[in-house]
């Protein structure tokens, strides 16, 4: 039950960071697959820069 929540979490996140990007997208007036795109991808570089993060701070992989 944990990890669905932690799942349905994450996917909410990454639908928050696309729309994001495609609003940015769309008052820079590019296409907006390029916001969805850039979106995706600053939520997994978020992703690894917080999971390193746990991981020094713990000491090794949880």
């Amino acid at each position: 039950m944990k990890k669905t929540l932690w799942w349905m979490f994450d996917l909410f996140i990454i639908i928050c960071f696309m729309l994001f990007g495609m609003v940015v997208a769309d008052i820079h007036e590019e296409e907006l697959w390029v916001g969805a795109v850039g979106g995706l991808l600053t939520h997994r570089i978020v992703r690894m820069i917080i999971v390193n993060f746990r991981n020094y701070l713990y000491g090794g992989r949880n």
